[in-house]
């Protein structure tokens, strides 16, 4: 919680403007919080959406 109070200072004096999405994960992970990213990968062919080793 500290941290995120620091962020949400620094946001509001200005210092901070946007952070992007790799960024916030980067300081997050600097801070030793772990962070789960759920990765989905998708190949949709004519309109029909395939798992990956899935056959035509």
């Amino acid at each position: 919680m500290p941290l995120l109070r620091k962020l949400v200072d620094l946001k509001r004096q200005g210092v901070l403007s946007e952070l992007w999405d790799h960024e916030l994960y980067r300081l997050l992970t600097n801070a030793g919080f772990h962070v789960p990213v759920e990765t989905r990968l998708r190949i949709v062919r004519h309109g029909r959406e395939y798992k990956l080793g899935e056959g035509d």
